[in-house]
């Protein structure tokens, strides 16, 4: 949206005087297979990256990320004026590039949810008195830019955070206010990037009763469309999401860049040709994070070893239920490694790997960090060497 809301060194931009021709080619590939294109509005806040940016995150009111360990220093009227007006930059611009959809990011504890929620939005203006003001002002400055183009917005179903997630009482009015100006409802699971590290955002707490539930509580609350996102990759929970009607479509995102043919082997029925995606975010948010190419861990091509790492030798975490059935998508436990050796061999559980290659070396985690993922899963952990 605006220089300072970066959050990934290598993230698409909107803002730039070259933005229109770079994305047209995006979507010219997009609609050259006969697809529609969706651009994806996003402002980080609280969340954005200062090794990127080269300035101090800025947000409704001061509070420090952890992932980054830097406090943001609250916005001004003046500041807040800019991003609205970037807002209806980029809508325009999207517009001007062809893309047939616009999606406003208001989940995940980024800007938009920042000034939602009561336990971050401290501010005493008109912002602060009344927190549906700026989000009210982003769908406005959006429906300016592009006005004729179908809009989406996506929240976080439950932000897994008590300290600091949004309430459903900050979220309810939010969701109102969508349908009153004509936005589809777009929950993504699980999960808040803001107050949650990388590692410790991980699908082994997001997925299950608690996403099925926000899904159920979302859809009461809106005659709108419901979209459902975040670990859609296994054909049966896209099957039960449907047939009990809590979502009319499902978005996938990573099980793709495990399985580009995930689509079409799910059409035809071949479920174990799929290359189902294990839910680390390691080779592929994780690697975003540091300035990497998108890539996968269960595809060894897509990601070269760091300097300082011994390519043959990985450190793998493991993590399995203690019981449970094997259901249709989860990771087989004979011949599919992909990358992953330890899945080898395993019982038939639910088993997500988790590549920690070099990551101790690098800083990128410690024995704190480890434990955060123990503590909260409930789940035995295991190490085996590749």
């Amino acid at each position: 949206m605006t220089p300072e809301g970066r959050e990934h060194p290598k993230q698409l931009c909107v803002h730039l005087s070259e933005s229109v021709a770079e994305l047209k080619k995006i979507v010219n590939v997009i609609h050259a297979e006969k697809r529609l294109a969706c651009l994806h509005l996003n402002h980080a806040g609280a969340a954005a990256n200062p090794m990127v940016t080269g300035t101090a995150p800025k947000a409704p009111s001061a509070v420090t990320c952890p992932t980054s360990e830097k406090t943001s220093q609250p916005l001004t009227g003046e500041e807040i004026d800019t991003i609205i007006t970037g807002y209806t930059s980029a809508a325009r611009k999207a517009k001007e590039a062809g893309f047939d959809l616009l999606e406003i990011q208001a989940g995940h504890g980024y800007l938009v949810s920042q000034f939602l929620n009561r336990k971050i939005n401290n501010r005493s203006d008109r912002f602060g008195e009344d927190r549906l003001a700026f989000a009210e002002e982003v769908f406005a400055a959006v429906k300016e830019g592009a006005s004729d183009i179908p809009l989406i917005v996506r929240v976080s179903g439950s932000e897994m955070s008590p300290e600091f997630g949004i309430d459903r009482e900050d979220l309810l009015p939010f969701i109102q206010m969508a349908e009153k100006m004509r936005y589809c409802c777009h929950p993504r699971g699980n999960g808040k990037l803001l107050f949650q590290s990388t590692l410790v955002f991980s699908p082994l707490q997001s997925a299950g009763k608690t996403q099925m539930d926000a899904l159920a509580w979302i859809r009461k609350q809106t005659n709108h469309p419901v979209i459902a996102a975040g670990r859609m990759g296994r054909i049966n929970r896209v099957e039960t999401i449907l047939q009990e009607n809590l979502a009319d479509l499902v978005a996938l995102g990573r099980p793709l860049i495990t399985d580009p043919d995930l689509i079409e082997k799910w059409q035809n029925r071949q479920y174990d040709e799929v290359n189902y995606c294990g839910y680390c975010l390691q080779g592929c948010l994780r690697g975003l994070k540091n300035g990497e190419p998108l890539g996968c861990n269960l595809k060894p091509g897509d990601r070269k070893a760091r300097p300082g790492t011994d390519a043959k030798s990985s450190r793998i975490l493991v993590a399995r239920r203690r019981s449970g059935r094997h259901e249709r998508g989860d990771l087989p436990h004979s011949t599919r490694s992909s990358g992953n050796r330890c899945v080898k061999g395993t019982p038939p559980r639910r088993t997500i790997c988790t590549r920690l290659a070099g990551a101790r070396q690098n800083g990128n985690i410690g024995k704190g960090c480890m434990r955060r993922i123990i503590a909260p899963s409930r789940r035995r952990i295991g190490h085996h060497r590749t």
